[in-house]
């Protein structure tokens, strides 16, 4: 495998000045050199574009009919291994209900983690977040890597004063479940 140093120059690390524009200037030549490195990459942007078109059953390059290779469009049979393959492997990597198991470090905690994984595998489910999980499995076999973004969402409604009376904190909560979403690998920098 070859070295990145060899085939891209890595400019030297700037610090952050504190100042709006220049530190605005400096971001946007860090994010145009990101960009740059991944679209050169071996594995880039030009392969993933291809990669998602092959399975999606483009595969001929002069789909718009600028240049034809055939006079006829009907000469043209593929047979499109690429997302029959797909399609095999992702069953494999991963099952449509998957089923989460803990184990306690200490005897003493062995309710305790029983109930995070009963918890855990009800939110997962009643969220429908193996949808997501999936759409980033595809990527990962399409492409060769595939992003989850995971987090918790916790909205309060405006607090009220403390000299109305006893507060009832779950009375103010508006929202209050974790999350799973899939992220483009065309949306990730490395």
């Amino acid at each position: 495998m070859k070295s990145l140093t060899s085939h891209y120059t890595i400019p030297a690390l700037e610090k952050e000045k504190g100042s709006g524009k220049s530190d605005y200037e400096l971001w946007i030549s860090r994010l145009d050199s990101t960009l740059q490195w991944r679209m050169n990459y071996w594995n880039g942007d030009k392969h993933w574009n291809r990669a998602y078109a092959m399975f999606r059953g483009i595969h001929w390059k002069d789909i718009q009919e600028s240049d034809p290779s055939s006079d006829q469009l009907k000469d043209r049979i593929t047979v499109n291994v690429t997302q029959s393959s797909v399609l095999n492997i992702v069953p494999f990597l991963m099952t449509s209900h998957p089923e989460f198991q803990g184990k306690a470090r200490k005897p003493s905690k062995t309710v305790s983690v029983q109930l995070q994984t009963g918890v855990l595998n009800y939110e997962y489910q009643q969220r429908n977040m193996n949808t997501q999980v999936k759409k980033a499995v595809y990527d990962a076999v399409i492409c060769g890597h595939g992003i989850c973004k995971t987090g918790y969402t916790f909205e309060l409604d405006e607090a009220k004063l403390k000299t109305e009376g006893e507060l009832v904190y779950e009375d103010y909560i508006k929202e209050d479940k974790p999350f799973v979403k899939r992220v483009s690998p065309f949306f990730f920098l490395i």
